[in-house]
C-alpha cells in the first residue's frame, strides 16, 4: 500500500492531488473569502464613505461597508470592483484599490468562518454625486470621517461600534490610523482632488489629517517629492493663476 510519503514525493502532481482530496477534503475547515470597500471622498472640506443600510440578514438595517463575497472565478481585487458596481453603481479600476489588511476573527460574521481582505480607494471628486443604492443595500449615505480624531459620523450622529454590521468600525478606524501614517511620506489621499490640483488645494486638504495645520510654502518643501509641476494653471477670482500639480506615487513598501 502507498503510503504518505510516496505521494508526495514519488507520485505525480495529478496522482498527489487525488489522493490529496481523498484523503484531507474532510479534515481542514474552508472559510468562505469577501471583501470589504472603503471608498473615500473628499467634498467642501470634508472627508466621505459611502455605507450601505442592508436589507437583508445578518444585520438586516445596519449599516455596512461595500462589502460581498470573492467567487471561484474572480480575484479579491475583482469582487471589490463588481461588489462596489453592484451596491453602490460606482466603476472602479484595479490601479484605483489599495489593500488595507485581512480580518479573519473567527467570529465576526455570525454565518460562520468567513475572512475578509479590505481595500481603500480615493474616488475622484464627481463620484460624490454618483453613488445609488443597488441590489443588497436599502439606501446609501455618506457618512464623515474626521480622520485627525478617528470619528464617524453619519447625519451628526458619532457612530460607535455597536452602530456597524460586522467588524466595519474597527475597518474604518484603521483606514483612518492608515491614511494618517501615511501622510508624511506617500500621501496618496492627494487623489481624492483628481488628476491635478493646486498647492492650496493639496495644503487644505493635508490639514484635514496633521495635528499642528502647514502653510503652503511648507507643504511645497516637505512634499516636494510627491509633487510634479504641469505646464497648466488654475485661474483664480483674485491674483495671478495657480500651477496645477498631479500627485507622484512613490514606489511603496507594502500595497
Amino acid at each position: 500500500m502507498k503510503d504518505k510519503r510516496y505521494y508526495e514525493q514519488e507520485a505525480s502532481l495529478e496522482e498527489y492531488l487525488d489522493w490529496y482530496r481523498k484523503q484531507d477534503s474532510n479534515r481542514y475547515a474552508k472559510p468562505c473569502y469577501t471583501v470589504d470597500m472603503i471608498a473615500l471622498a473628499y467634498q467642501e472640506g470634508q472627508i466621505f464613505c459611502p455605507l450601505i443600510q442592508r436589507k437583508s440578514h445578518p444585520f438586516r438595517g445596519s449599516y455596512a461597508l461595500p462589502s460581498g463575497f470573492v467567487t471561484p472565478t474572480e480575484t479579491g481585487k475583482q469582487a471589490a470592483i463588481r461588489e462596489v458596481r453592484e451596491e453602490i453603481g460606482l466603476t472602479l479600476s484595479e490601479e484605483m484599490l489599495y489593500t488595507l489588511d485581512t480580518y479573519d476573527n473567527p467570529h465576526r460574521d455570525p454565518r460562520g468562518w468567513v475572512i475578509s481582505k479590505t481595500h481603500i480607494v480615493y474616488l475622484p471628486r464627481s463620484a460624490h454625486w454618483e453613488i445609488e443604492a443597488g441590489d443588497d443595500a436599502v439606501i446609501v449615505r455618506w457618512a464623515q470621517l474626521d480622520i485627525r480624531r478617528k470619528q464617524i459620523r453619519l447625519e451628526n450622529k458619532l457612530l460607535a461600534s455597536d452602530n456597524l454590521a460586522f467588524d466595519h468600525y474597527q475597518m474604518l478606524q484603521d483606514a483612518m490610523e492608515r491614511i494618517k501614517g501615511l501622510t508624511a511620506w506617500n500621501p496618496r489621499y492627494l487623489r481624492l482632488l483628481g488628476d491635478t490640483f493646486t498647492l492650496s488645494e493639496a495644503t487644505t486638504l493635508t490639514n484635514l489629517f496633521l495635528e499642528k495645520s502647514i502653510q503652503v510654502t511648507n507643504f511645497k518643501r516637505d512634499y516636494s517629492y510627491c509633487l510634479e509641476a504641469t505646464n497648466y494653471k488654475k485661474t483664480n477670482k483674485i491674483g495671478r493663476p495657480s500651477t496645477l500639480y498631479r500627485y507622484v506615487e512613490r514606489k511603496p513598501f507594502f500595497n
